[in-house]
């Protein structure tokens, strides 16, 4: 059964509580009791307790040196945090601002989207980015605490505050609404909308619901939500739409959800995705941006056809990898999208691939591998940072085996990249004889195939190897 996943809704935004002392009465000729600290004088007092307490460390970093992830280092000795939870998180996201690449404008102005608690009493904290009063698109921030409310770690994705910087005087929204969700139907089916297809129906959660008449064979639109947010696009912040169509193809019974983003000024898509099935998955790869995001032949820029079309050792620049969402490449023999990966997985095993590091593998002097598979704790496999996302970047300038988040971003490429080569193998048919599991081995950063189409030059510095397992 298919699932759809809703974006825009409405959202409950967690008050900031102060921790509120109860005072007790004493012996005295005066009849006036102290009043109650305020949230801001226990914000001061917990600020102030947690000034000598030791700073995380950083253990991934994004392309402009802002920390992704940081560990806290807890001092056993440490007294607890006398504030509330979610104070607790902003004092910790504040404290760690510069490392993260914020300022003390994005924590302030961050929103708590979700709290849950843990075992032990430990919580989690979910934040949004905000830019004036504009949810910022995918800028999320969690905290983990434990019960003494001291930060256990930090996963960050909130755009850092040099991206706001550059963007200056933020630019106003020049285009309709209407205008940007017909732009986002036409990207979906290739269709153009008339004048006045698109009609304002009125709020709808944190955005606005809006009706569309389509062309006569076009997919016909059941729902369209439209919401005003920003988007990093280059290297500043955009104003943008966030658009949701639920629609069906004529003559089906089967609805399909996709998500957009559109500028709000040009009008061109910034994201695309389904959000149709539950095992959609998001992959940062180098991949074609459009059509079946095919992998590309590596991190190059793709200079096909030359730019100059004279020999003149012109040599194409390192191109950025992107997010790719993904189900599955091709369809099974009923119809639908053979996933890749279950609902539940969090790592880069399934689709009868395996992805890892083997890190114990070994070649002896006759030229013999020894692999004995996936050693848990000691090899290396790509989890996922977010739920159904796996979004590490490879630098191009440092070692293969740099950090073990160099060493995943390798790997979930090559999960990628086998994936796709074994569903384009069988076809979409699944064949009724189990396969003998093969195996191949891939090189992270620069790859070169031998002769022998299993085979690959392997770095023993960043082993990467694929297992394909028996079909099922």
């Amino acid at each position: 059964m298919r699932s759809y996943l809703p974006r825009v809704g409405a959202v409950t935004v967690g008050a900031w509580l102060g921790a509120l002392a109860s005072c007790s009465s004493e012996s005295s000729t005066s009849t006036t009791s102290a009043a109650p600290p305020t949230a801001a004088s226990s914000d001061d007092a917990a600020r102030a307790a947690l000034a000598s307490a030791p700073i995380g460390y950083a253990t991934s970093r994004d392309l402009r040196g802002a920390a992704r992830f940081v560990a806290g280092a807890i001092d056993p000795d440490s007294l607890p945090v006398d504030v509330s939870g979610e104070s607790a998180a902003r004092l910790h996201l504040s404290r760690h601002a510069g490392m993260l690449g914020l300022d003390e404008a994005a924590v302030r102005d961050a929103v708590l989207d979700g709290a849950h608690a843990l075992a032990g009493g430990a919580a989690l904290f979910q934040f949004k980015q905000q830019l004036n009063g504009l949810d910022v698109f995918r800028g999320r921030a969690s905290v983990v605490l434990d019960r003494a409310r001291h930060m256990v770690s930090i996963a960050n994705s909130f755009h850092p505050a040099a991206l706001i910087a550059h963007s200056g005087k933020l630019l106003p929204f020049g285009l309709a609404p209407e205008d940007a969700l017909a732009n986002a139907y036409t990207a979906y089916s290739g269709a153009k909308l008339g004048a006045g297809a698109v009609r304002d129906e009125g709020p709808r959660g944190e955005g606005q619901s809006y009706r569309v008449t389509t062309p006569k064979g076009a997919p016909r639109v059941l729902q369209a939500t439209a919401k005003l947010i920003f988007c990093p696009d280059d290297d500043a912040l955009m104003p943008a739409y966030y658009i949701e169509l639920l629609a069906r193809a004529d003559g089906s019974t089967a609805n399909e959800a996709h998500g957009y983003v559109v500028n709000a000024n040009d009008g061109r898509t910034l994201y695309e995705a389904s959000l149709t099935a539950s095992d959609v998955f998001n992959y940062r790869v180098w991949a074609l941006p459009t059509g079946n995001h095919a992998p590309t032949d590596g991190p190059l820029a793709d200079y096909t056809p030359h730019p100059t079309g004279r020999p003149d050792q012109m040599l194409p620049g390192p191109a950025a990898p992107i997010m790719v969402a993904m189900e599955g490449f091709n369809k099974n023999p009923k119809g639908a999208v053979d996933p890749w990966l279950a609902p539940t997985a969090t790592f880069t095993f399934g689709n009868n691939v395996q992805a890892y590091s083997d890190r114990n593998g070994s070649t002896d002097d006759q030229g013999n591998e020894h692999n004995d598979g996936y050693d848990d704790g000691v090899d290396l496999r790509a989890e996922v940072t977010s739920p159904k996302t796996f979004d590490r970047v490879y630098d191009l300038a440092s070692a293969p085996n740099v950090t073990p988040d160099q060493i995943k971003a390798a790997v979930t490429q090559i999960f990628y990249r086998a994936a796709i080569q074994l569903r384009a193998r069988r076809g979409g048919r699944r064949s009724a004889a189990r396969r003998s599991a093969g195996q191949r081995r891939e090189r992270s950063g620069e790859q070169r195939q031998h002769e022998h189409p299993e085979r690959w030059d392997v770095s023993p510095h960043a082993d990467v190897r694929v297992e394909r397992c028996a079909a099922s």
